[in-house]
Order: C-alpha cells, then structure tokens, then sequence
C-alpha cells in the first residue's frame, strides 16, 4: 500500500463488484481531516474508507482541499450498501450525503448505488484452520 499514512492506522481490503480495494482506514477525526490531502495520485486499486457513524448514516461534508485528482466518493450505510456516489473534483468546498462510512478511489470507478460493499480489516480478519488431508 503506498498510503504514507501506513505506520499510523488501520489497513484493509474493501470489494465492490468484483474490483478489490487496498484500504487505508481513517477513524480519528486527525486522518478524518487530513484524508488524501497532499497526495499527487492514488494507484487505482487504493482508496481511502472513512468511518462517520458505525450504528446508522448521518449527513456528512466533505471537501477535495489539496486534492489534484477527481474522486469517487462512495457513501455507504452500516451495511455497507451504497447510499450514493458522488464525482469530487480538485478544490472542491463541499460534497455533502448522509453515510456511515465514505470510500474514496479514483474517478470512473463505476461503482453505483445500490451497490454492496465487503469490508476486510485488520479489526475483522477471522482466521481459519482448514483439514486438507483426513
């Protein structure tokens, strides 16, 4: 993952039709404020998840401030069922939706409302053992 965040927060993988996410996981209000600020470009299998309200979609804002490149912004319930997806261009103030977590990736990523997101995070990863051979 090249997110320069790495050392200081939580990973994952998120997938939506069929396209695997590496994740930065921002859940302080520090990485919430900070995002992809400063960031030239993001690989198109990266993005960055935003944790808003884990219990129940509220509305949110966002802003594309210091961000040079157009993004996806994916707004999901609790559920992760996408609520809404919305284009944000460089320098733009406000992006507003209701969502419990925010997934940003690159533009033309295709993915739409009415989508369903799996989440896999250092938090969740479930380890299991598996007899191969009676």
């Amino acid at each position: 993952m090249n997110i320069e965040a790495k050392n200081s927060g939580n990973y994952g993988t998120i997938t939506i039709n069929g396209e695997e996410y590496d994740i930065y996981i921002a859940k302080s209000e520090k990485q919430k404020a900070k995002g992809l600020q400063g960031f030239s470009s993001l690989p198109k299998d990266e993005g960055m998840l935003f944790v808003i309200n884990e219990s129940n979609p509220i509305e949110t804002f966002f802003h594309m401030h210091n961000v040079p490149f157009p993004l996806d912004l994916i707004f999901m319930d609790d559920e992760f069922k996408v609520l809404d997806v919305k284009r944000g261009e460089p320098e733009d103030n406000e992006i507003k939706g209701t969502a419990s977590y925010v997934l940003e990736v690159n533009a033309g990523s295709g993915i739409k409302k009415g989508d369903e997101a799996d989440l896999e995070d250092e938090d969740t990863k479930e380890y299991v053992m598996k007899v191969l051979d009676p």
